[in-house]
Parts: C-alpha cells; structure tokens; sequence
C-alpha cells in the first residue's frame, strides 16, 4: 500500500520463481491515482548472474503505462437475450474505456488462448470513445462484421474458458486485461461489478 507519493516515481522490488514454459511476468496495481495500471514485462531466463539478492538490482526495467481499457462483461451463452445484427443469439465480449480519451483499437488483439494473444484483430478504424462500452460478438463469424458490430474469429465456449486483451507495447504484445470464467448459466453473464472493476468480478 502506497499512499502519499504525490509526483514521486515509485520502485516495486520483487522476487518470483520461474516456471517452465512461463515466459512472461504480470505486474497488477491499482490506486485511486489513474496513473497507476496493468503493466507486464518479459524477464530474462533465469541463469548465473540473472539474480541479483542483497545488492543492487542490475534488471531494473520501467513498467510501460497501458490504458485502461477493460473486459466489462460476458455471455457465453446467449439464448435470448440479445440478438446480433444477423439475428443469431449467438456469445459477446463487452470491453469498457475508462479513458478520459478516445482509444484507438488499431494495436489491441484479443484472443481465447493465452498462447495465441494475437488470434483477433478489431477491424479497421476502431475505436472506443471515453466512457464508451463496445459489444465484440464472440460467434467465429468474422465474415458478419459491419461498421460499429465487430465479429470476433474465435467463439467462446460454454463450458468455460479465458479471454485476453492485449495491446501492442514495446515491440511485443501485453497483456492489457484478462479473464477465465467457468460454466455460466443460460442468458446468464459474468462481468465486473461494479461495473469496470476488473477485480471485482461475478455471475
């Protein structure tokens, strides 16, 4: 907990064990001061030398500041609730700008495979305005995308799942937000409450 700070930069040090076949380190903060969001970097392979206990920290790295763009809110399974343009009931994914600016999609991705962040681009010209909710129709059905109802290539599963969003950032994609959600009842969505919480998350 840090509080007081003012304009001052702020050092987090840390330790972490490394994992086979996990290959990227999450950092999750949050404050009332809006500078503060998700950041996540890539540390070195653990080798001699790669540590630094007790002195100096020779892996220093500045986190890069990523918007808060949020997963607000899914339906996995969409019965009657809300038809898309097509009139199928089909999954979506509703993404939140808690910006005080307009987002421009162009360099985010999302994807249902933590291993594949890139699967989905949002089309052409995208963009999220401030305050601004945006409706991803989950159904593998690009092919249906018109201007301002995006279709995703990927549909999410009933019987539970992960999705990423991620943004282009230092010469490689990060992850922004993410979510895994379990069997979700018919017509039934989980999502952040209060409403653009992505740590408070619930049927």
């Amino acid at each position: 907990s840090l509080v007081g700070y003012g304009s001052k930069p702020l050092t987090l040090s840390y330790r972490y064990l490394e994992t086979l076949g996990e290959l990227e380190l999450t950092a999750a903060m949050t404050s009332t001061d809006l500078s503060i969001t998700h950041a996540l970097l890539t540390p070195p392979p653990s080798d001699v030398g790669s540590t630094t206990p007790g002195t100096t920290n020779a892996l220093a790295d500045a986190l890069p500041p990523l918007p808060r763009l949020w997963i607000n809110e899914i339906m996995p399974t969409n019965a009657t609730t809300l038809a898309d343009n097509m009139g199928d009931y089909d999954p979506w994914i509703e993404l939140i700008n808690l910006e005080t600016n307009a987002i421009d999609l162009g360099t985010f991705r999302l994807s249902d495979d933590y291993a594949f962040l890139t699967r989905w681009a949002f089309p052409g010209g995208s963009v999220i305005n401030p305050g601004q909710r945006l409706l991803i129709w989950a159904d593998d059905e690009a092919s249906e995308t018109i201007p301002g109802v995006p279709h995703a290539a990927f549909r999410l599963s009933r019987s539970g799942g992960v999705i990423a969003l991620s943004h282009y950032s230092a010469g490689s994609f990060r992850v922004v937000d993410y979510l895994a959600y379990d069997a979700i009842e018919e017509d039934s969505s989980y999502g952040s409450y209060p409403e653009g919480d992505p740590d408070a998350r619930q049927v």
